[in-house]
């Protein structure tokens, strides 16, 4: 093997070379943090050596060209503390921010006029008329000397700002590689051994750059296209750089992209029709997730082996089109059968533009969905008719007994037809369920300030499956709330509580009345409670008659936090036998 270097070092101006500059289309996105960010400024700022850029040079006919292999969250540092300065500039010098900010208030005189982080931020923008801001303290009768010397705070900030990293004479170290440019992708899937590691979906971006797929022009290879044309402009937008090799005329016309891009917009494809499953929050990282691993299972590689999806491009290039009509189907026949369960039954009778989640699922996870279907993908009807049925009940069995906890990834592949060694086409015991849901309430017995996303995913698939099931009383808005009220029996000192305060026997959605902002009222004193109104209500889901609750605030008066957790502990146990009585009837 050679080794003769394959790179030669250079440098290129901030100022004037960026726009020769452009990202191969197997870059990852931005992943530093505000820390990181700030440590390379600062070490900009002190002169010292801050890494170089590794680029390709793809010059031509004369026009300066170069392909960015490495150093994108640098560059892009660069560029968003040119955009933001002074926002930076605070940041990395505190005590002169506080210093600037106290001088200016200390002239104006008057806390209503003082200026906050927000104004100061706008004031020293180089482009903003400080004339016109003086002139909004009129009222003050500050006198043109102390309008002059508010001037002079904000000009000399804004010359520290200027000074602190001068933009117009940094130079840039490069590192050019001048290795043959099919190895491209190689020399990426190297990079960044000692920094933030490559996942493994950018491993095989880069190892499949060269995989295409020619896709056939229906309504589901146009949402893939689509899917594919808004991750690169998001890219552009947020690196603040053009991307290599790509445009949107370009991928429509010629309905042509490599296989890496195929498995994350088919990702895209199939979490988009699960929202009852997915976190709008986890959307994104789980396209990647639910893109290769579907991708994996359809193929029958092993969700240990992805890498050989490659193997089989032909297949899917043969069958793109059934492959996602048949995922469509699958993936909306299991958000139906979802919907019913996670899904957030909240009036909005009051705030009708109140931001609440749509469901509940805090019990998901990558590979037990992937599992569903693995096990539907070869179904037949009659199978996929007893599966669908029964997979809501190992949904929330297999958070009990941590199923898809340490090796998902092996497991999954039980449940693919080849295999066969796990299905869910076999109805769960009844009496397994409860027990396995008892030992886990013992395990989280919910001591703690707030319900954890496990809690409230339950406490929703009991309110669907009783009280929020048919009519609901109307002219409030519902949410989280705990039975037994928060003020009553919380302790601020400590997050680990003395009672089972948010436990799944003390949480149930309930209506937000705006006169319990303090969560020291029950739904009896809620001002809007009526006995005929809420009967069915209060039956169905179990909530504690207002003679319990009232000895429950006897109880908590006098800090006897057995007598409570009775309380609560009793209608724990009338949730798990209704959410178990009604998943097997």
């Amino acid at each position: 093997m050679s080794t003769t270097s394959k790179y030669k070092f250079d440098d290129c101006s901030y100022k004037s070379d960026l726009e020769n500059l452009k990202i191969p289309k197997f870059q990852r996105g931005l992943v530093w943090s505000k820390d990181k960010k700030e440590s390379l400024l600062q070490t900009i700022h002190d002169g010292f050596p801050f890494g170089a850029l590794l680029v390709y040079d793809t010059s031509s006919n004369g026009k300066e060209s170069m392909l960015l292999l490495d150093g994108q969250q640098r560059l892009s540092t660069i560029i968003e503390y040119d955009e933001n300065k002074f926002t930076y500039w605070s940041k990395l010098n505190p005590d002169k921010y506080q210093k600037l900010k106290g001088n200016i208030n200390s002239i104006i005189g008057d806390e209503n006029y003082y200026v906050d982080d927000k104004k100061l931020n706008e004031i020293s923008n180089e482009g903003f008329d400080l004339g016109s801001w003086t002139d909004e303290l009129d009222d003050l009768r500050l006198g043109r000397d102390n309008k002059e010397k508010l001037r002079k705070l904000v000009i000399s900030a804004r010359n520290d700002v200027r000074n602190y990293i001068d933009l117009d004479s940094l130079r840039i170290p490069l590192i050019k590689y001048t290795g043959p440019r099919e190895y491209l992708p190689m020399v990426f899937e190297n990079l960044n051994k000692g920094g933030v590691p490559l996942s493994k979906y950018e491993v095989f971006n880069a190892s499949w750059n060269d995989e295409y797929l020619k896709l056939p022009d229906n309504d589901y290879t146009r949402e893939i296209i689509s899917n594919v044309k808004k991750y690169y402009l998001n890219m552009q937008d947020n690196g603040e750089f053009d991307v290599s090799d790509f445009s949107e005329d370009d991928i429509t016309n010629s309905k042509e992209i490599n296989l890496a891009e195929f498995a994350r917009a088919f990702g895209e494809f199939t979490v988009e029709r699960i929202p009852s499953l997915i976190s709008k929050r986890d959307k994104e990282k789980a396209y990647n997730e639910f893109g290769y691993g579907l991708l994996a299972v359809i193929c029958g590689v092993s969700n240990l082996k992805i890498m050989d999806i490659k193997d089989h491009i032909s297949w899917i290039r043969d069958n793109v089109t059934e492959i996602l009509e048949k995922t469509s189907v699958i993936s909306n026949k299991l958000n139906s059968s979802f919907d019913k369960l996670l899904k957030q039954i909240i009036s909005y009778d009051v705030s009708q533009n109140a931001k609440k989640g749509d469901y509940s699922n805090g019990l998901s996870g990558s590979f037990k969905i992937l599992s569903y279907y693995a096990n539907l993908w070869n179904a037949d009807d009659k199978s996929t008719k007893e599966i669908l049925k029964n997979i809501p009940a190992y949904y929330i069995y297999d958070s009990f007994n941590y199923s898809w906890t340490g090796h998902g990834d092996s497991r999954l592949n039980d449940y693919y037809s080849k295999n066969s060694r796990r299905t869910y086409e076999t109805k769960l015991n009844k009496s397994d369920f409860i027990s396995a849901f008892e030992n886990w309430v013992k395990d989280n017995p919910g001591n703690r300030k707030t319900f954890s996303k496990e809690i409230k995913a339950l406490i929703t698939i009991h309110s669907n499956l009783t009280y929020m099931a048919g009519s609901i009383p109307s002219g409030e808005d519902y949410e989280f709330e705990h039975i037994v009220p928060k003020k009553w029996i919380v302790d601020k000192n400590t997050s680990q509580q003395p009672t089972n305060l948010s436990s799944i026997g003390n949480g149930m959605f309930l209506p937000k009345d705006t006169n319990n902002r303090k969560k020291d009222k029950t739904l009896y004193e809620f001002k809007g409670y009526d006995d005929k109104k809420y009967a069915s209500f209060i039956s169905d889901s179990s909530y504690p008659s207002n003679e319990t609750l009232e000895k429950a605030k006897e109880y908590a008066r006098y800090r006897d936090y057995d007598n409570i957790n009775k309380i609560i502990n009793g209608r724990t146990r009338e949730v798990i036998q209704s959410i178990s009585d009604h998943l097997f009837k």
